[in-house]
């Protein structure tokens, strides 16, 4: 699995547009624990095929995604003027956490302690610090609000869970 394109509208600080993004990303938590809500253990730990993620390990890919970008993305936007971000290989991370060895609702705490982190750290942020930039491995230069700006990411995420439980029903 690739790393999703932080491509997102609006990305020079409208404060309109940051608040819409806290709030999407705060949500989306729930949105994955609706799906979650129905399904047992072995339909949200079945992977649909050979490299592909189950439901569990996808909402903890999310989870891993937004600590990565926390500690190691956002912190470095913050303390040095432009720097050259690092790489985030989803896969690799994901196999060696071992995240299908949790339980599904571990996999959506975690996600959900992590998001909280990401939001509570956008909150606090001025308009001048979301408009800091790094570069992206590979997507070049990005501001803090266009890395944070993960919308698209969690949709995508969030059709692939869905079609991971169907996977499972068959």
């Amino acid at each position: 699995m690739q790393e999703m394109s932080p491509n997102a509208p609006g990305a020079t600080g409208n404060e309109n547009e940051i608040e819409t993004i806290i709030t999407e990303l705060h949500d989306a938590p729930d949105a994955f624990a609706m799906l979650f809500a129905p399904e047992n253990e072995e339909t949200l730990h079945h992977r649909p095929a050979a490299g592909e993620w189950s439901a569990v390990e996808i909402v903890c890919h999310l989870g891993d995604l937004d600590a990565f970008n926390r500690t190691e993305r956002f912190n470095a936007i913050l303390m040095e003027e432009n720097p050259q971000l690092p790489a985030y290989e989803p896969d690799a991370r994901v196999r060696e956490a071992n995240y299908q060895a949790l339980t599904s609702t571990d996999a959506l705490e975690f996600m959900k302690r992590e998001r909280d982190l990401i939001t509570s750290l956008l909150e606090g942020l001025r308009p001048h610090e979301l408009a800091r930039t790094g570069v992206h491995p590979t997507y070049g230069e990005r501001t803090l609000q266009r890395m944070a700006d993960m919308r698209n990411h969690d949709r995508t995420h969030l059709d692939q869970v869905a079609a991971a439980i169907a996977s499972a029903r068959g």
